[in-house]
Formats: C-alpha cells, sequence, structure tokens
C-alpha cells in the first residue's frame, strides 16, 4: 500500500497508526509525497509508481479541499479547489491510467475482480446551479472560475467553488468510464460518495465560522473510520 501525502510527517503517523491497529509488517506502507497544489509533484509521483511498482490494482483518488471563506489560494493558474479537486486529481488519473491497464493485461488471474480507479466525490455537487456553465465564454470557463471577479462575489462563502468542483469531477468520471469500459480495458472505473464525515478538509477563518463548523460536525458527521469503509468497498469492488 502506498500513502500518497503532502505531509511526509503526517503520512508516517499514519502509517504508524494502521500497523498498530492492524498488526500488519512495517513494510506492507510505504510513504510517498504527493502534492496536488503542484502539477510538477503529480507528474512525479505518477512517474515514480510506474517506474517502481510491478502493477497498480486499486487507484484511489482521495484527496480534496474545502476552503469555505476567507482569502483565496491559487495553485499553478488555477484557484485552490480546483487544481487539488479537479485537474490534479484527472491528471493524476490519466497519466496512472495505462499502469492500470498494463496491470489487467500482464495479472489477469491474479487480480479478482480487477484493477479499479475510484473517485471520492460528493452529494454536494447537486447543491449548485452551475449558472457559469452558461454564462462563461466558450473555453474559459476555468478562467472565469478563479477570475478576481468571482473571487469578489464569493469572499464570504467559497462553497458554490467546492459545489462545483465536485460536479466537475462527476462529469469528467463520467466521460472517462465511458471512453474506458471495463470492456476493453480490464479496469473498472468508479466514484463513490461517503456521506459527511469528520476529516481535515474543510477550512475556515473566523471564530464564529469555526465554532458552527465543530458543532455541525460534532452533532451529525461520521467517524473517519465509519466514512472509509465506503471508500473500501468501492475500490474493492464489494469484495
Amino acid at each position: 500500500m502506498i500513502l500518497a501525502v503532502r505531509n511526509l510527517s503526517k503520512g508516517a503517523t499514519a502509517k504508524a497508526s494502521i500497523e498498530s491497529s492492524t498488526k500488519c509488517s512495517d513494510s506492507v506502507i510505504s510513504v510517498w509525497e504527493l502534492d496536488q497544489c503542484s502539477y510538477a509533484s503529480v507528474q512525479s509521483f505518477a512517474s515514480r509508481v510506474s517506474a517502481e511498482l510491478e502493477r497498480v490494482d486499486i487507484l484511489l483518488l482521495n484527496a480534496g479541499v474545502c476552503p469555505l471563506n476567507g482569502p483565496w489560494r491559487h495553485c499553478e493558474r488555477d484557484e485552490e479547489a480546483i487544481t487539488v479537486n479537479v485537474v490534479s486529481t484527472f491528471l493524476l488519473a490519466f497519466l496512472l491510467f495505462p499502469k492500470l491497464r498494463e496491470t489487467a493485461r500482464l495479472f489477469p488471474d491474479t487480480v479478482s475482480p480487477g484493477p479499479t480507479m475510484t473517485v471520492v466525490t460528493s452529494l454536494a455537487h447537486t447543491y449548485t446551479d452551475f449558472h457559469l456553465s452558461r454564462t462563461a465564454p466558450e473555453g474559459q470557463l476555468f478562467n472565469v472560475l478563479s477570475s478576481p471577479d468571482r473571487r469578489e462575489v464569493t469572499m464570504d462563502d467559497h462553497s458554490d467553488q467546492y459545489f462545483i468542483s465536485k460536479l466537475l469531477q462527476i462529469f469528467l468520471i463520467r466521460s472517462l468510464a465511458a471512453h474506458c469500459p471495463v470492456s476493453k480495458t480490464g479496469v473498472t472505473i468508479n466514484c463513490v460518495q461517503p456521506g459527511f464525515v469528520k476529516s481535515g478538509i474543510f477550512k475556515f477563518e473566523g471564530t464564529f465560522a469555526v465554532a458552527m463548523a465543530k458543532l455541525m460536525i460534532g452533532l451529525v458527521a461520521r467517524s473517519t473510520e465509519m466514512g472509509s469503509r465506503t471508500l473500501v468497498h468501492a475500490a474493492s469492488q464489494g469484495g
């Protein structure tokens, strides 16, 4: 198992926790650096996977950010949520898809039910009317999503930016699955929505926003372990 993490020290802590709870050998899990705010990091990680791993049975694309208020942060050319949740997620998917196909071809009898690519999505994709799809000039949607005008409109509430990023994920995963069916590639492409889960994805600024967020998370959010069960179920295709 490869833990792809932006912060290596936190990754090491997660590795130790998994080893402690599962009693697995310390050789089972490796921690590799991956920062989806950087396209160079995504490309470097994909190159390392292709060069160093004999096979990839499951690719679980789980990285995401949800900055709900405060100053915008740009990564590469786009706003952070668009870069991390959409562009880098699918850049990594496209770069590693050949490795998944290779695994299906070289190990047809040992991979059951076959290599799987799973993208972690969200019910939040239903919360936007995505009016920008009708008003943005053709070919300029990402520029509009990251423009100063957009930033001013959403200064106090960035939630629609996150909702749109999750909707774009749905569009892309459906298109990828349609163009690369398992019948031709040997690779299953799916997505999963784990529900409202306690995690570090939400970013708030201001004491009131933080207090309200913590209250809601404490009252109704599922535990991280419980939410992770849906990810395992999707990535293993119920196996």
